[in-house]
């Protein structure tokens, strides 16, 4: 599959999970929150997948070198608190 579509569809088909759910917004909780909920957790993965994604496809060599770190460092974040729960 062509990697700027499974970009663009993953974008799709997250764009209305980035607030992860309703009712408050990101910051009035703090950190602790979310990197507590399943939702949140869910969200900061897709983000990580898709800053991997457009490292990929940025041409330039510091600049994807930086989204490519940047995703795997939250798709590590939330790998870490699903596996260990708090």
């Amino acid at each position: 599959m062509n990697l700027r579509l499974l970009v663009c569809a993953l974008f799709a088909a997250f764009a209305a999970q980035v607030s992860a759910h309703p009712g408050h917004p990101p910051t009035e909780h703090g950190m602790a929150h979310l990197l507590a909920s399943p939702y949140h957790l869910v969200t900061l993965a897709v983000v990580g997948l898709v800053l991997i994604a457009i490292a990929k496809m940025v041409k330039h060599r510091i600049a994807s070198g930086f989204l490519a770190v940047a995703g795997i460092v939250a798709m590590s974040a939330a790998a870490f608190r699903w596996i260990v729960p708090s």
